[in-house]
């Protein structure tokens, strides 16, 4: 995450500077979104063969990032709002009302538009195009892959 030097880099620009973290517990699923993310620069992604050593890969690193920021955090005596991916998708307005809390702002609900939760919005993509099964096959085969941690991603 950073050393003393960004940190004080970061309080000579704010005041009093507030940190927002938001995690995503569910690593395998942020791990898969990030792949499918890098592979769709590349095309559209049916009919394509997932590589799970390559999602394995960008799981260990989410996970390393993770660690970071919380020793970070700790290190510097941060203590920032941590927010759940998850709890801020299936519920925006509530988090946009505690960051706007977290840094001291205060908006009248009606100031926040309503924003449909996933399940309001309808059937996701992921489910429509069978990448629920690589999640699942990839959950599987989790504890069998390298946690591969380091500067390269694996290659074909």
């Amino acid at each position: 995450a950073g050393t003393a030097d960004d940190a004080g880099l970061i309080a000579s620009w704010f005041a009093h500077p507030r940190y927002v973290h938001v995690v995503r517990k569910d690593k395998a699923a942020q791990a898969l979104d990030w792949y499918r993310a890098v592979h769709r620069r590349a095309g559209p992604l049916q009919g394509h063969t997932y590589d799970l050593q390559e999602i394995r890969w960008f799981d260990s690193i989410l996970s390393q990032q993770d660690s970071r920021w919380r020793d970070h955090f700790r290190r510097f005596g941060l203590r920032p709002l941590t927010l759940e991916h998850d709890d801020v998708l299936d519920e925006p307005a509530t988090a946009a009302r505690q960051v706007l809390e977290f840094i001291g702002l205060s908006s009248p609900a009606s100031a926040l538009p309503e924003v449909p939760s996933p399940a309001e919005a309808g059937p996701s993509s992921r489910s429509e195009s069978g990448e629920d099964r690589v999640l699942t096959r990839y959950r599987e085969h989790r504890d069998r892959l390298l946690p591969v941690v380091g500067a390269r991603r694996p290659r074909p």
